[in-house]
This record gives structure tokens, sequence and C-alpha cells, in this order.
């Protein structure tokens, strides 16, 4: 060492042993206090911002790799300087007297040198940026002053580090559900263990849930998938932030899990006309642990996609059972019924409408008869001549085939009535009028032509005008009863033009009928038949 450097060595002791007493008299121990930075053994320009930082390290890059060996510094330089240049890893940071400096750069008549075991020992903090990396296994904490650019050494440790393997004791039929993990290669002052199940559950193994240091059991009966294993570990460094280290595996199962099969059957149409088809299908389910053998459909053995067309011409309930057996002489069965319906003729709204059909034309009263009786005997005569009618009629039509007919009709019949009772006495009477009223079901044979031809039975009340005759050269008039009575119909509508809601109708009305007068004694067999010509208008169809 030159005469120059021990005295600057005498100077600073000296410097320190007249120094008044203060903490950092208490903190610093043996190391060698310093007071003041930014003197003559500065390291160079003050340093303000990251920028002058980075300048400070390239200007200076061969002198500061220099002084790095000498000071015994175990890393790799590249990786510090990597650090300022990426500007990660550094923040400015104050230091309170009494922080100690492992080793500090400065300059000595402008050569720079390196001195260890040093101490802040000024009364105010100062100020510097703060640099931490990894370089290696370790962790490093430097600083530099901002007033002089001394790099100066904090603090070092060992990087925590991670190790995991893994043992799933599941098998192949997940008999046993444990996870065995080991991290004991680890070094880290706190380990912790996160599971991540197929599921997407995650579960965290702390210290306190291992079974000996650092060993761990997951236990899981999920039987499928890949667990993600993951081993944290964690270590605080003096600087007050915390390393971490990380270190993953996956355990992937693939268990197979015994179970009997199962099916279930299924038809496109439960519900068929006779001959119409319908196609079954089985979906047979195994287990893992084998694969299916056969599956039967209604008896018959049937391959993926295991479907079977199915048809009957009889009408009738019929079952139909699916099997499945698989590789280990387990089956299952399963069934569906299926039912074959003849078809029914089914009401719709458009069936449901009504027609209407005013009509006109002769009556005819050939072969009618009346009896009038005088105390003294019977006498008869028969006389009647075509008369004349008209009426209406209206229909509800319930489907194609069945309707409800009613209406009315007003008719001459023509009759007349002429009684010699001997060579002084005769009885001529006057054309007797009646009306209808009626009512009767309609039944149509021929629904789906064009031509609708229809009959029916009919209910009606006949009620007939007064009837007047000349009795020696008298007018006589008396009133005759009514009559309820029964009949017949018969007709055709035809459209005129097809669907077309106006057409001709065409037909004719029977009625058995009979009047009477008390007295003289006179009663009157009519039985009119109305031969009917006029329209027919549909309407009220949706």
């Amino acid at each position: 060492m030159s005469i120059r450097a021990r005295l600057a060595l005498v100077l600073l002791a000296a410097g320190a042993l007249l120094a008044p007493p203060s903490f950092a008299q208490d903190t610093c121990g043996d190391a060698l206090k310093v007071r003041d930075f930014g003197t003559r053994n500065k390291f160079s320009s003050p340093v303000t911002t990251v920028e002058e930082l980075q300048a400070l390290f390239q200007n200076s890059g061969d002198d500061i790799r220099r002084l790095l060996a000498e000071s015994g510094f175990q890393g790799n330089p590249d990786d510090l300087f990597a650090a300022v240049r990426s500007g990660e890893g550094v923040r400015s940071q104050s230091y309170a007297p009494g922080q100690r400096l492992g080793w500090m750069f400065f300059r000595r008549s402008g050569k720079p040198v390196v001195r260890e075991n040093l101490c802040w020992a000024g009364k105010q903090p100062f100020q510097g940026w703060e640099i931490q990396f990894t370089s290696g296994d370790n962790w490093y904490a430097m600083t530099v002053p901002e007033v002089c650019g001394n790099l100066s050494f904090l603090n070092e440790m060992p990087t925590p580090k991670c190790a995991v393997s893994v043992n799933d004791t599941a098998g192949e039929t997940c008999e046993n559900t444990t996870i065995q993990i080991d991290a004991t290669g680890s070094l880290a002052q706190s380990v912790e263990v996160q599971v991540k199940a197929p599921s997407g559950r995650t579960t965290t193994l702390t210290a306190s849930d291992a079974r000996s240091a650092y060993r761990w059991e997951y236990d899981s009966d999920e039987p499928k998938g890949t667990f993600e294993i993951a081993v944290i570990g964690k270590s605080p460094t003096p600087r007050g932030n915390v390393l971490e280290c990380r270190a993953e595996a996956e355990v992937t199962r693939d268990c197979c899990v015994s179970a009997e099969p199962t099916i279930s059957l299924t038809a496109d149409a439960t519900r068929l006309a006779p001959g119409e088809e319908t196609t079954v299908r089985a979906n047979p389910r195994v287990s893992d642990c084998t694969e299916i053998d056969s599956v039967t459909i209604d008896g018959q053995q049937v391959a993926a996609p295991y479907e079977l067309p199915f048809s009957r011409l009889d009408p009738g309930s019929y079952p139909i059972t699916g099997q499945v057996r698989d590789g280990l002489g387990q089956t299952a069965s399963a069934s569906v019924t299926v039912e074959v319906v003849a078809p029914v003729a089914q009401t719709r709204d458009s069936d449901r409408y009504w027609t209407l059909r005013p009509f006109l034309g002769p009556v005819q009263t050939d072969g009618d008869s009346a009896r009038f009786d005088f105390g003294d005997g019977e006498r008869r005569r028969y006389a009647s001549e075509s008369g004349f009618g008209f009426g209406v009629e209206a229909e509800y039509h319930f489907n194609p085939r069945i309707g409800l007919g009613f209406g009315a009709l007003l008719a001459d019949p023509g009759i007349f009535l002429e009684l010699d009772i001997d060579e002084a006495w005769d009885m001529t009477t006057e054309d007797t009028d009646l009306t209808v009223v009626f009512i009767g079901p309609l039944f149509h044979l021929t629904p789906e032509r064009r031509f609708d031809l229809f009959v029916g039975p009919l209910l009606g009340w006949v009620d007939y005008s007064s009837v007047s005759w000349n009795l020696l050269g008298q007018n006589v008039r008396a009133d005759l009863d009514g009559d309820v009575t029964l009949g017949a119909q018969v007709g055709f509508d035809l459209p005129f033009r097809a669907d077309g809601p106006l057409g001709l109708y065409v037909g004719a009305m029977y009625f058995g009928s009979k009047a009477e007068v008390e007295s003289p004694r006179f009663d009157l067999t009519v039985n009119p038949t109305m031969f009917q010509v006029g329209l027919s208008y549909d309407f009220g169809r949706r």
C-alpha cells in the first residue's frame, strides 16, 4: 500500500475517533463509519435519474467490473449490468444512519478502489438507487448513492428453490384415490402446494397439511382427467420483498370404474296407423372397463347405431324390448310400447257449416180420401188435384255425413171434394191450404263427391186452413185440427262450381197427414208429397 493510501486511512480513522457519539456509533459496531458522500472520494458526478445511473454503468463499465472482481462478488457482472440496463429491480430508496455497506467503490486521487465493511454514520439519511437482481443461485441488493455514484453492496441470499415429484396411487381401477406429493428438494422459508383437479376445483395445501416435512397426500375420487400440481416456495429478503419459486407437475388419470350396463329405448312415433312404419332406437352404455358385446331390439340383434324399423298391420298394443350385453356378461333391458290404431274419422272445423235451401214445387195428393158421417151411414168420395207450394230448409252439418235439417213450407194441395147425399142433397168444398213446420236428421250418402245425395226422416206439424163447403145451398165453415206427423225427405245438392257455395237443390218431401171435423163427422187424409226445386247455399265454413 502506498504512503498516500496509508495516510488517507489514518485520516479517516482519526476523523471517526474524533466524531461525536451518535446513534450510528451504536449500530455500526466495528465498521468504518462514513459521514459524508460527494467529496473528493466520489466515484462519479451525482446520479439523480435512472438514465444517469445507466450512463454511469456504460461509461465506467470496465472499472466497475474490475472492482467487482476485487470485492469478491460471486455472481455474474453481466446480470448486474442487465438489471441496470432494463431498469427492472431499480428503485429510489432512502437509507437511514446505521445502514451497513459490505463494500463501496470510490476514487482515490482519481483511481477507482474498493473498501469493505462500511457503515453510514451521517446525521441524515442518504438517497440512493437500489438495484436488486438474481445471478446464479443467489439474490443480490446493491445501491448507488445519488450524490457520488459510489456503488455499494447491501445484501445477498440464496434464491428459493422448488422441486416436486408426484405419485398417483389410483392405478387402473381407482381403488385408491391418493396422490402423493414430494417437495423435499425445495429450499425456501415457506412452501405450499396448489392442486387443480380436472373438475376445476383448486385446493391449497400448507405446511400444516403436510404428512411430514415437504410431503403431502391429496385425496380425490375423480376418475378421469389431469391434475395440475404446483409447489410454490417463498423467502422474504432483508430489503422487505419476497422471492418466489415454482415447480409444476401433472397427474393424468384414466381409471376404469366398473358399473352395470344401461340401455334406453325410444321410438320416433309411438302411435301408428296400420301399416305405418316407425324407427325404434336403442342407446346402450357400458362401463369403461369393458365393451358392448351385443344389442338386440325386439329380439333382433342390431349393430351401431342400434336402430330397427317397426310396423304392424293389425291394431293393438305392441311392447318392444331392447337388451344390451357387455363383455363381462352383464345385461340390462328396457322397453317401449307402440300403439297401432285404426284411423278414426275426425271432425274438422271445416266440416261444420250451414246450408240454406229455398225451394218451390208441385204438391201431389193423388189417392187421398175423405170420409163423411151424417148419422145414417158413411159416404166416401175421392177427389184431388195437384197443388203448389214453396218453403225453405236450413241444415247444420256436424260432419261430412250427418246434419240436422229444419224448416217450413206452405202448400195448396188442390183438394176438392164433392158428395151427393141424395137426389136433393149435395156438398162441395173449397180448396184447403196447409202449413208444415218440420225437423229431422239428414244422412249424406256421397260426402266426398260433388253430387251430395242425402236422405232422412222428418217430424212435422201440419196446420190446415179452415174448410168450408156448400150444403143445400148454404155455406158452412169449420176448422180442421192440426196434426203431428212423420215424413221423409230425399234430395241432392249440386254446386255450380267445385267447392263453390252456391248450387242447385232438387228433392222431395212426404208427410202422412189426417185432419178431422167433429160435426158433421168429417175427416180428411191428405198424405201430401212435394217435389222441390231450388237453390243451396253453404256458409259458415272455416
